[in-house]
């Protein structure tokens, strides 16, 4: 019987595990990821390693991947708050990274930018339904005089799109015409932009990153790795309830939600009601391409204050801002776990919402914008950071202020897992469930 072989080709490192048709891992490898080359060439040698553990020689294989960056995208929208906020989080959630966010009409410092950045993909909304519709198609004119011709997702008011799309299919732009990611005034959308964006990445992007082979040898569509690991975590989310992960990698920290949409007795709502299944990238927060700015966040003084040493600290870090491929000295683990712990804690931060009071003549009301995290049962590790780390539980506890986790349970993915679960969240959930189950361990 042919085993499962899900594999996660990242920027560094592509992974692969085997599972059998009950969901049981019976093996797991990794390689270094060959984009300089050939995608194949790591992931043969890592292929060869599982069939080294399993025996086999033949294997359904799904794949996800963030290699060579992962798809970078553009969000427009009319106004910045509202439908340009539903665009990013739009983007966010079909597993992409955001390079820059739009809002009115594009200008000539906007049209150079983005002809300068080439985004794999651009979302391009504007209008809720029935509403303005001049400005969305001023701004697909405007790309198509001014802006080389790229992969567009089209998601603003109904009234425009077709004539947008139009406009830009005439330029040479390849279109993908969706739903309004905001149909009305604070009310999203965005599943069907999610999903539009994840057919242009494999139509387009598979290609702009030599992975054609693999695709080939694919049961189901390459996916973003981010959004592979949304759909894991939303797995979890409908037998555990409401819970958080957290991803801390050597450049960004991604940290997804699910749940944390109601709004308490006593509260008034600000904005738009955020997705029940969210994620947000701080792509200035990571253990290394991006330490300098978690330190300069941080402060290097609240890292080296709990150093037993402070001046062995101070050099290893001096040392590892230099040389961001550089492992820790042994003896020194523990500033490795400081760091990660700014970095949950930074980003959990962003990710939670905020109250403010405000006071009326009818006396004082909390108002909430985005998300309240309060009630969130369950915080989940995921990535290298934490499998690996001496104190995966020192990395992910948190202080309980503003509208952070209060007294959740915490767990690592302790099999690195999470993405490959997710490869088969939709077409085969118990054996993602059983996989998870295997993977996720009680801090």
């Amino acid at each position: 019987m042919a085993l499962i072989l899900l594999a996660d080709v990242g920027s560094t490192w592509t992974k692969l595990t085997a599972v059998d048709s009950n969901g049981s891992i019976v093996g797991q490898a990794s390689a270094p990821t060959t984009v300089g080359t050939d995608i194949m060439e790591g992931f043969n040698s890592a292929l060869s390693e599982i069939r080294g553990q399993t025996g086999s020689k033949e294997y359904s294989i799904y794949a996800c991947s963030s290699a060579a960056g992962g798809l970078g995208m553009i969000a427009c929208g009319l106004v910045p708050e509202l439908t340009g906020q539903a665009a990013k989080l739009a983007v966010l959630g079909a597993g992409a990274k955001v390079l820059q966010v739009y809002g009115y009409n594009l200008n000539e410092d906007d049209l150079k930018e983005i002809d300068d950045l080439r985004p794999d993909i651009l979302l391009l909304a504007g209008g809720t339904d029935g509403g303005n519709k001049k400005i969305l198609l001023e701004n697909t004119q405007a790309l198509a005089d001014k802006v080389s011709p790229l992969p567009i997702v089209l998601a603003g008011n109904r009234n425009a799109i077709h004539q947008g799309s139009e406009i830009l299919s005439r330029a040479g732009f390849s279109v993908e015409v969706t739903s309004n990611v905001m149909p009305e005034l604070n009310r999203l959308d965005i599943e069907p932009a999610r999903e539009a964006i994840r057919n242009l990445f494999m139509s387009h992007i598979v290609k702009a990153k030599g992975m054609e082979t693999l695709s080939r040898r694919l049961a189901a569509p390459l996916i973003p790795t981010p959004a592979a690991v949304l759909a894991a975590g939303k797995l979890l989310a409908q037998e555990m309830g409401e819970l958080l992960l957290v991803d801390i990698g050597g450049a960004t920290t991604d940290v997804y939600s699910y749940g944390g949409i109601e709004t308490p007795a006593g509260m008034v709502r600000k904005g738009i009601v955020p997705p029940w299944d969210m994620r947000t990238v701080e792509a200035d927060i990571g253990m290394r391409y991006s330490l300098q700015s978690l330190v300069e966040q941080a402060g290097r003084e609240n890292i080296l204050a709990q150093a037993p040493h402070q001046e062995q600290w101070r050099q290893e870090l001096d040392k590892i801002l230099t040389y961001p491929n550089r492992l820790v000295s042994p003896g020194l683990e523990g500033l490795e776990i400081i760091i990660a712990q700014w970095a949950v804690r930074i980003s959990v931060q962003r990710h939670a919402g905020s109250m403010e009071r405000v006071y009326t003549p009818a006396g004082a009301t909390d108002v909430l914008s985005g998300k309240d995290l309060r009630g969130m049962n369950t915080v989940i590790g995921v990535g290298g950071v934490m499998v690996n780390s001496p104190d995966p539980k020192g990395i992910l506890t948190m202080d309980s202020k503003g509208l952070l986790p209060e007294k959740p349970r915490l767990m690592l993915d302790s099999k690195y897992i999470m993405a490959a679960a997710g490869l088969l969240a939709g077409s085969e959930p118990r054996v993602a469930r059983r996989m998870l189950a295997e993977s996720l361990a009680a801090l």
